[in-house]
């Protein structure tokens, strides 16, 4: 540990734009701790028991209940369903609305349950990783408001975005979440309407929260993420840890070592070990439907044009 305060980077924009991929590869780095999805722990990983990507159940990975061992310690039990209402409850829209009027997450009393029981989790993942800092790949810039607000560390956004047509093909697989149990959870599927209006609401409320952060923001495309990893990497690395990272897991240009990490949630791709070469997936292009293509375009143009998207 060092004597700055660990810092959380977070994770923000609509999913299925590569951040999973990104989360993985950061922790490779010295000093790096990704948390994954961490805004599910109270109900997929604390009630439901899913998987950490270390392959093992939440209650059975060593790291975690290291990690919930000394989150018991530092006060009182919670409820994890009650704390997972008040996290469905907050919208970006009510974030939004908050930074508007100059109301820190944690002076709500609606939301100091939920701010304060995450800001035990994060000491806790602090003090038994020793990181100096945690990503936070949750993407809900509602969630984000509300670790902004956290006592004891700084904070940090990187705005993860890709074309929303990729987004919307994307949203449309069926893909496991989950694979263990008797029957294996499966992850969200959206309509093509439903992912455009997403992606507006999520990326226009990332900008307006973290654009001028002090702390730190970067938008980030995952069209640029795959064409040039290591720079991309190092930038967010950065970001991250305040100066530059000792070194890169990278081998060559675009494979990177992936060892076992402890993520909750999130894309599947979570579990992959060993080497992984990074490539732009363009299959949205051949099969998304010219039907579903002009209307996602049509709902979605004005910010296509702003991050640099053709039409």
């Amino acid at each position: 540990m060092t004597s700055a305060p660990p810092r959380i980077l977070y994770l923000t924009g609509l999913g299925r734009s590569g951040s999973t991929l990104l989360d993985n590869i950061l922790d490779q780095i010295d000093g790096v701790f990704t948390a994954g999805e961490i805004h599910y722990v109270w109900d997929r990983s604390l009630v439901d028991d899913r998987l950490c990507a270390c392959g093992e159940s939440f209650s059975r990975c060593p790291l975690w209940r290291e990690v919930m061992a000394a989150f018991d310690a530092d006060g009182d039990p919670v409820d994890p369903r009650r704390l997972a209402e008040i996290r469905e409850r907050f919208t970006p829209l009510a974030a939004l609305a908050s930074r508007a009027r100059g109301r820190a997450a944690a002076e709500q009393t609606e939301l100091a349950p939920y701010v304060a029981a995450m800001a035990r989790l994060y000491r806790a993942i602090h003090r038994i990783t020793g990181c100096r800092a945690i990503v936070d790949s949750s993407k809900s810039p509602a969630w984000g408001y509300l670790v902004e607000s956290l006592p004891g560390f700084e904070f940090a956004a990187v705005h993860v975005l890709r074309d929303a047509r990729a987004s919307a093909y994307a949203w449309s697989k069926q893909m496991v979440y989950d694979p263990s149990g008797d029957e294996p959870m499966l992850m969200t599927q959206m309509s093509a309407i439903r992912s455009s209006r997403l992606w507006l609401k999520w990326n226009v409320a990332a900008e307006l929260l973290w654009r001028r952060w002090p702390g730190g923001y970067l938008r980030l495309r995952y069209e640029d993420f795959v064409a040039e990893p290591r720079r991309v990497v190092g930038e967010v690395a950065r970001l991250a840890l305040g100066e530059a990272p000792a070194a890169l897991p990278f081998r060559g240009a675009a494979e990177v070592e992936m060892r076992t990490n402890h993520s909750l949630a999130g894309n599947p791709s979570r579990f992959k070990t060993g080497t992984v070469a990074l490539r732009h997936d363009e299959a949205w292009r051949a099969r998304l439907s010219r039907r579903h293509h002009l209307l996602v375009t049509a709902l979605t143009w004005p910010l296509l044009l702003r991050y640099g998207y053709r039409l």
